[in-house]
């Protein structure tokens, strides 16, 4: 018997309700087949099942458990595959990359595909494979199980998030939606679900498609866990009220620093910040002037510019390479030199940069600075239509 059974049945039978408990709780059918795992070496529980007795009966040591039962698991199981959503989700890598190293040598044929999926998305994390050739790479495979299909599709949208145009990332995603129910295995059904509501929400962010962002956004909030991927969601609904409604905004960033704990979104966070504090005209509260990150770069170029001090932000911003912005960073860099310069040509350029890649709310931005400028009536309305 493992040291994981032994741990459950110690737990049970010191409390026998925990038997009816777990029976509502889990997949489990009856005491029978719960009694037939305790008493069997080769009666295995399905990888949901084992998380939810987890979590009811040990909550504060869910993923030390995990991790121990995942390290039992024999690379020929279904269940070791299953392992490798639960570990990149709860960000256990050192663990992660040695299954995935085992799953590459599996004799099961599907554990072995799952695994060399998890190690290019585990490559592009770790800035090993630049996200351009995880394309490529990705491009290049037939895959064969139905969950490879739809993950190798959320990586392809991770991949080209700030250079493809989000309308067409919103047309490819569509169609996975009805394909998360076939999934098998519970957990990771819902995990799926929930990586599909956290980039659909964000496409819906910048398209402006916003009752379908919230659609999308209770797919993560309402599933069990996944805090990170909750954290990322309240993000993008926060970063949806920037420019319309600070108090909005402000309570989503808040939320979303709840589930982050000390995970590196809590940077992500900062910058939403201080982007929404800045444009507000408040002052932000987590400004970086050592930071060489454009983004960081531009939030401190922002704050002189709302200063009125546009020769220290045009120093800050000539600063920055251009060749080596994301056409997202290059729409902003432009944005805040017209600000800076109060030069319309920099505001229809923003635009345009903006335009390419679908990110309808932020392209507000310069429009908005136009109208301050007094822009001819016709050009607005023009643009206006353009957007819609």
């Amino acid at each position: 018997m493992s040291d994981l059974k032994r741990l459950l049945l110690k737990k049970i039978e010191s409390d026998a309700s925990l038997v009816n408990v777990l029976l509502k709780s889990t997949e489990l059918k009856s005491h029978s087949q719960l009694k037939k795992y305790f008493n069997s070496t080769k009666e295995v529980l399905e990888f949901s099942t084992v998380l939810k007795i987890i979590q009811e009966l040990f909550p504060s040591s869910e993923i030390e458990l995990m991790c121990d039962y995942i390290k039992s698991i024999p690379t020929y199981k279904r269940q070791a595959r299953y392992a490798l959503e639960y570990l990149s989700c709860n960000r256990q890598d050192e663990l992660l990359d040695e299954i995935i190293a085992k799953l590459l040598r599996s004799f099961n044929r599907k554990n072995r595909e799952w695994a060399m999926i998890y190690r290019i998305d585990r490559r592009v994390s770790i800035g090993d494979l630049s996200p351009k050739d995880a394309l490529n790479q990705l491009q290049s495979l037939t895959l064969l199980t139905k969950e490879m299909k739809i993950f190798s599709n959320y990586q392809r949208s991770y991949c080209a998030f700030n250079t493809y145009p989000f309308q067409e990332q919103y047309e490819e995603l569509k169609s996975v939606e009805s394909s998360l129910s076939k999934i098998k295995d519970s957990y990771v059904q819902e995990s799926y679900t929930a990586r599909y509501g956290l980039i659909m929400t964000a496409i819906c962010v910048h398209l402006e498609k916003n009752s379908e962002m919230l659609r999308y956004g209770q797919l993560v909030l309402g599933c069990n866990g996944q805090d990170i991927m909750k954290c990322l969601t309240h993000i993008q609904i926060g970063n949806s009220y920037i420019i319309s409604h600070f108090d909005n905004a402000i309570f989503h960033f808040n939320k979303a620093m709840e589930y982050c704990g000390q995970d590196t979104k809590l940077l992500e966070i900062k910058r939403s910040l201080n982007f929404i504090h800045n444009f507000w005209g408040k002052q932000p509260p987590y400004l970086n002037k050592d930071s060489k990150n454009p983004s960081d770069v531009h939030e401190v170029a922002f704050y002189y510019i709302q200063q009125g001090n546009s020769m220290k932000a045009m120093s800050i911003l000539q600063s920055l390479d251009w060749e080596e912005l994301s056409k997202s960073q290059k729409a902003f860099h432009l944005y805040f030199r017209g600000l800076a310069l109060n030069e319309r040509s920099y505001f229809f350029d923003s635009i345009r940069y903006f335009n390419e890649i679908s990110m309808k709310n932020y392209r507000k931005l310069p429009l908005i600075a136009l109208k301050k400028m007094g822009e001819d009536n016709s050009i607005i309305q023009a643009l206006e239509q353009d957007m819609a």
